[in-house]
């Protein structure tokens, strides 16, 4: 019997996806600590969690609160993007990937666990010496055509935007009338900039989350996943402007 074709492309997008999140998650991690009293008690769990740049900060708040109540476990957070998040989650690498975005398309079967947590708004802003202080939406909608490259002033306007399928861009499409189109003609010409990290570009909409494999949690790892959904836990997501999932 002749082998399916997509599922062989897939296993081969999510080797290629896991060796180059495999690198850059061994070139660097970022070790939480506990609480100071804790740290000449033997650590019996280590945790590694890796994915979306976005995720990390409130998953960092996340895993120091939980730490201070489980002496025993330590958290380590690595920002690989939530693709190679979802690779290294499906290959066992690590014990939850961090995303900002639902599964995709041929991840969905990877027998993965997806778990949203929390979300931000989408902002579309501009440098604070923009001379316009007001925007349409079909304003926004002819920047991205390339029909309007100038502001009301005469100044020209310097597009940034992210590549086609980031999360920001998936959410305009699905939330503003004619985004999609816009975005599409605009591909054609040049006038953007598209910027590729979440550090350089504060995104749109994101639904953070997690994701593991369905027999991949540990006790601890479990530990903390019912405790991301705890009361105290949505006080902490409150506090720090995220609105909790529940």
């Amino acid at each position: 019997m002749a082998s399916d074709p997509s599922r062989w492309h897939l296993r081969a997008h999510v080797a290629t996806a896991l060796i180059a999140a495999l690198v850059v998650l061994l070139a660097s991690v970022l070790v939480l600590p506990g609480d100071r009293s804790a740290t000449a008690q033997p650590v019996s769990d280590t945790l590694v969690f890796a994915g979306c740049d976005s995720n990390v900060p409130l998953t960092r708040l996340l895993a120091r609160t939980f730490m201070q109540r489980h002496s025993d476990v330590r958290i380590q957070l690595k920002t690989v993007g939530s693709t190679n998040g979802v690779a290294l989650a499906a290959a066992g690498a690590v014990q939850i990937g961090l995303v900002s975005r639902p599964l995709r398309g041929g991840e969905e079967r990877l027998g993965l666990t997806f778990l949203p947590y929390a979300t931000t708004a989408v902002i579309v802003g501009a440098d604070p010496s923009a001379p316009d202080t007001t925007l349409a939406a079909a304003d926004l909608l002819s920047f991205y055509r390339g029909t309007k490259l100038q502001w009301n002033s005469g100044r020209e306007i310097a597009l940034l935007t992210r590549e086609e399928g980031d999360s920001s861009v998936a959410s305009l499409k699905q939330a503003m009338p004619g985004f999609a189109e816009a975005y599409a003609a605009g591909s054609n010409r040049s006038h953007w900039t598209i910027l590729y990290s979440e550090p350089a570009m504060h995104e749109a909409l994101l639904t953070l989350g997690f994701v593991w494999r369905q027999d991949g949690l540990s006790i601890a790892a479990r530990a903390f996943v019912d405790f991301a959904r705890s009361d105290e836990a949505v006080g902490i997501l409150t506090s720090s402007g995220y609105l909790p999932v529940r």
